[in-house]
């Protein structure tokens, strides 16, 4: 018997000699409450302000090639951290990131956390990183991020600081739209875009990244995020 899945927005639909059946995302209640969305805590590449729970976890792969963890601690200090997999290369030479959050704040539709990443790149022997003071705003269904950060390299801060700006629209049931922007230094601007598809503990972005450097030039680049919340 022949099958065919469409993927749509809230459902995927299989298409059978039989007829067809519909498999839904998640269709429980009170999926809008921010404590039970999978990605509350980060847009594409731009965290959020809220922050998992005490003892939250979730795993996540951005592109196939950089996997990472992330955990609750407590209800307001999330650590987590990752090593790319480039299979072509040895355990040496694969790049490691950390990240850490803490919310300092959190009332009604309004948070406000401090977050940075760090990373160590191989055959480099300087230090690369960014800490960001970052707000959301907004129920989970149609939010808005800003951050205000600063980059630093080899423990000197970026001249100027690095401003994100970004958010996510509910257009149906379980799919929202997510964008983001990024002015780092006025030297390089970064832009993105995505679906998000949402499930009761996986969420899917397909999206597109486009990022510019200060002489006008620019490269672009897919986005497939792979989210699993536990």
């Amino acid at each position: 018997m022949r099958k065919v899945f469409l993927l749509t927005a809230t459902m995927v639909l299989v298409l059978t000699s039989s007829g067809v059946a519909i498999d839904e995302f998640d269709s429980r209640p009170g999926w809008t409450e921010s404590e039970t969305r999978p990605n509350r805590t980060r847009l594409l590449m731009l965290p959020t302000a809220r922050a998992l729970n005490a003892g939250e976890a979730y795993l996540m792969d951005i592109n196939f090639f950089f996997p990472s963890a992330n955990i609750g601690l407590t209800d307001f200090i999330n650590l987590g951290g990752g090593m790319s997999f480039f299979p072509w290369a040895p355990l040496e030479e694969q790049v490691k990131y950390l990240t850490g959050k803490v919310r300092v704040l959190s009332f009604d539709n309004i948070s406000l956390a401090l977050a940075g990443t760090m990373y160590s790149i191989p055959d480099n022997d300087h230090d690369y990183g960014m800490g960001w003071a970052v707000t959301t705003l907004g129920p989970i269904t149609h939010s808005l991020t800003v951050g205000l950060g600063y980059g630093y390299y080899d423990g000197e801060l970026l001249r100027l600081p690095g401003i994100a700006i970004g958010g996510e629209v509910a257009v149906a049931r379980d799919a929202s739209l997510v964008a983001e922007a990024w002015f780092i230094d006025r030297e390089s601007t970064y832009f993105s875009g995505a679906w998000r598809f949402v499930g009761k503990r996986l969420s899917v972005d397909v999206g597109w990244a486009l990022a510019v450097n200060e002489y006008g030039d620019g490269s672009t680049m897919p986005i497939f995020t792979f989210m699993h919340h536990f």
